[in-house]
């Protein structure tokens, strides 16, 4: 199931300024990080060719898995040692009784650097919420973050969700597919985003992830309870990495484009005229909860679930 080529590559040839001063001696490992390929959850990609992995004496393989769910089933099957996965699959898991424990947030969605649009033909005549009733909408992932957010904001334009019919597809098929009519809209993440819109002849329904609330991390990164406990230092040494590359990745656009461009494959000046994922630097509750609050009033969890249990304490 695990591949780790198709969004790794090295830009070690690029010339970078302003990185973090980290130090330490190199670990051994090398510790497995499982990330899913979207912007959004860039930040050992960035970390590993920019050297703060390297800096903070981090021995790193990155493995990248199709979606945050596919990582969230390596970490608890001991694939990965650690691995992003969206808050949403995070607590489900915990209710399940697997021990995750969150360490660390990943991109936030802000209203001013989305996560993801809903996106239509240019010529559909869908212009509210309850013009996608009886039609197909396309997201990474079900049961996820972007399905919870697609549910509520349907519920907030006075549409029925169960009217819907919410599919999974992959990224890259999303804005060919809503142009082919194969799908009727689409929720699409960056780099994947500006693509679709440059090339698929696409627009802006709305931001569905901004009906949950103004601003929140759509994933964390976490381990399980038995890797922290076995190597505490360690996870806390990443957790610090994958906070001070936020902080690096959310002033240093340029160069981050540019990676991003060499693994995504999609053209460098697309990516820097679309919106770039602005990432958490610290873990706050009062951002974390309203997501575990709706997750819970659509079904998506079984029982309540705080930030705290998210967190291990």
């Amino acid at each position: 199931m695990i591949t780790r080529r198709s969004w790794l590559g090295s830009a070690a040839a690029l010339t970078l300024t302003g990185l973090p001063q980290l130090s330490g001696a190199q670990t051994s490992g090398p510790v497995r990080i499982g990330i899913s390929p979207a912007e959004t959850y860039a930040q050992p990609i960035y970390a590993r060719d920019a050297g703060i992995f390297a800096k903070a004496g981090l021995n790193v393989e990155v493995v990248v898995l199709s979606t945050g769910a596919a990582v969230a089933s390596a970490l608890a099957g001991n694939s990965v040692d650690i691995g992003v996965s969206t808050v949403v699959n995070i607590a489900n898991a915990i209710t399940r009784g697997v021990p995750f424990v969150m360490i660390a947030p990943a991109g936030l969605n802000t209203v001013k650097s989305p996560a993801g649009l809903l996106l239509v033909p240019k010529n559909s005549p869908i212009r509210t919420a309850r013009d996608l009733e009886g039609k197909s909408v396309a997201v990474p992932a079900l049961r996820q973050v972007v399905d919870l957010a697609l549910r509520v904001w349907l519920t907030r334009g006075d549409a029925d969700p169960a009217k819907v019919q919410i599919i999974e597809a992959p990224f890259p098929d999303m804005g060919p597919g809503v142009e082919r009519g194969i799908y009727g809209a689409a929720i699409i993440s960056e780099p994947s985003l500006s693509n679709a819109l440059k090339n698929n002849n696409l627009r802006s329904l709305g931001d569905p992830y901004a009906s949950i609330a103004p601003e929140y991390p759509i994933a964390g990164w976490a381990t399980t309870t038995g890797f922290l406990q076995r190597n505490p230092a360690l996870v806390q040494k990443v957790a610090a990495a994958l906070m001070e590359t936020a902080r690096w990745a959310n002033t240093h656009h340029d160069e981050t484009a540019l990676m991003l461009a060499q693994v995504s494959k999609i053209d460098v000046e697309t990516i820097r005229h679309g919106f770039r994922t602005v990432y958490g630097t610290d873990i706050r509750a009062s951002q974390i909860q309203p997501q575990l609050d709706a997750a819970l009033k659509f079904g998506f969890l079984t029982r309540p679930v705080t930030v705290a249990e998210l967190l291990g304490r």
